[in-house]
């Protein structure tokens, strides 16, 4: 498996992935969750996501030659 790009992919969710998180507190989400565990949880959960994404047959479905 190829893992460039799994990095920014993993910085890209994660920022995307954490403002949400900050909007539905603001929101009045009440949470006893730190914020650095939410934050290290977001992280971790960004890079699964950049895992999975650059698996070959998910990366295969995003990038099939058929669609025009």
């Amino acid at each position: 498996m190829n893992f460039r790009g799994v990095i920014p992919f993993t910085a890209i969710v994660s920022v995307l992935h954490f403002f949400e998180d900050a909007a539905l507190i603001m929101l009045g989400r009440m949470t006893d969750v730190n914020i650095f565990i939410l934050f290290a949880g977001t992280v971790v959960f960004s890079f699964v996501v950049a895992i999975v994404a650059k698996h070959p047959y998910v990366h295969k479905l995003f990038h099939e030659q058929n669609h025009k």
